[in-house]
């Protein structure tokens, strides 16, 4: 699954400005609560960190000009590059309807996981 290029910008930069805890990066730092596509409050939520670099697919492409427009706020795991790095887990934002959107993008096209 490809995530936005935005949050994993965010990981990198979190990655040296993180707290205590060295197992969770905050990715919701410096950014907005509210979504900027439903103009809605978002509620922070915990996801895994995943590393490795990952091909690009067609559809992974497809499936990231969609997130991007349509549910940007919808990941369900977090991109931390290439580099293997201590922290497991990411804060991140995440809107309801986003959530609603990327469900229905999936029933029409089908799920990347």
């Amino acid at each position: 699954m490809i995530i936005r290029l935005h949050l994993l910008l965010v990981l990198l930069v979190g990655s040296f400005i993180c707290g205590c805890d060295k197992t969770t990066l905050n990715g919701t730092r410096g950014h907005s609560d509210i979504c900027e596509i439903h103009h809605v409050h978002m509620e922070q939520k915990k996801v895994p960190l995943i590393y490795g670099l990952m091909a690009p697919t067609d559809f992974s492409l497809t499936y990231h000009a969609a997130s991007t427009n349509s549910f940007p706020h919808a990941d369900d795991v977090g991109v931390g590059g290439c580099i293997v790095d201590t922290p497991k887990w990411v804060l991140i934002y995440s809107c309801p309807k986003c959530e609603e959107a990327r469900h229905q993008w999936e029933i029409k096209y089908g799920k990347t996981r």
